[in-house]
């Protein structure tokens, strides 16, 4: 999480030209309420796996050193197209919340299904 101008950015990753640690600046005091950090912890556990860093490309840095490259070579470069932003914002904990119950309920589902093949072995044994 970090701010940008008024509003809160989730990021799931950085890479380590994008970390900044600003070991003087003061923390501001908050008080999480329960529910949101048990929200979070099923988010993180759900969300958890091996890091494989050969999965992840920085597609921001190959445009720019495309651009770069192009620059240096002398060609023209145009300006791209503004673009409206894509989708609606949402409420950070509505979404949290949306993305909790849709992992819980895929899990059930799949649970159900296995306990199901269980007992239809079971019956045919």
């Amino acid at each position: 999480m970090r701010p940008v101008g008024g509003t809160l950015i989730a990021e799931t990753l950085l890479y380590p030209d994008e970390i900044r640690i600003d070991l003087k600046a003061k923390l501001p005091r908050i008080k999480v309420p329960q529910q949101e950090m048990n929200m979070v912890s099923k988010l993180i556990d759900m969300m958890s796996q091996d890091f494989r860093p050969e999965m992840y490309e920085d597609h921001y840095r190959e445009a720019l050193q495309q651009v770069i490259d192009a620059k240096i070579e002398g060609h023209e470069l145009k300006k791209p197209a503004k673009t409206a932003p894509k989708g609606q914002l949402l409420d950070l904990m509505t979404a949290l919340k949306r993305s909790v119950d849709k992992s819980e309920s895929i899990k059930t589902k799949t649970a159900i299904n296995s306990s199901r093949r269980v007992s239809k072995r079971r019956k045919a044994s």
